[in-house]
């Protein structure tokens, strides 16, 4: 809390303030690229197979990883990739809040609040298309929300 210990009405104003912030960092998930051309015969699906490297120099949401590195599995063969040959996107993330408490009575207070979600509004994409046989195999064409903000007035009694 800040400024709560001034006086008058430079307490009301500047005092009492409180701030939060919550952080979510973590690396990209293992991904699995899988074959679903129903190669098995009996109508299920398995993963392509690995022919190549799939680590690009520079990766970004038009291409992900290198897609040639991969082939769909032949007829009655289980593909040979792994989980985890392709990491996805890493994320990160800061909430935050920024509050304050006006007393109106003892037992009664309004609390105004003023919330952030990605505050810093950085871009946190989705994982890419992991499918060999899709034409968008290995472009990403999604992301998690911008920055929103909400305010919130409450009245506790």
């Amino acid at each position: 809390r800040f400024g709560s210990d001034s006086a008058g009405i430079v307490n009301a104003v500047l005092g009492g303030w409180q701030a939060s912030f919550y952080e979510q960092a973590h690396s990209g998930q293992p991904l699995t690229i899988s074959n679903t051309n129903g190669n098995l015969g009996n109508g299920t699906s398995s993963r392509a197979n690995l022919v190549g490297n799939p680590r690009l120099a520079s990766r970004s949401a038009a291409l992900w990883f290198n897609p040639t590195a991969f082939a769909p599995a032949p007829n009655y063969v289980f593909g040979n990739s792994g989980v985890g040959d392709v990491d996805g996107p890493e994320y990160f993330n800061i909430d935050s809040a920024l509050a304050k408490r006006n007393h109106l009575t003892e037992s009664s207070y309004l609390e105004f609040r003023w919330e952030m979600f990605n505050a810093l509004n950085h871009t946190n994409l989705n994982n890419p298309v992991q499918n060999v046989n899709d034409v968008n195999f290995g472009h990403i064409f999604g992301s998690s929300p911008a920055r929103r903000m909400q305010f919130g007035l409450k009245l506790i009694f």
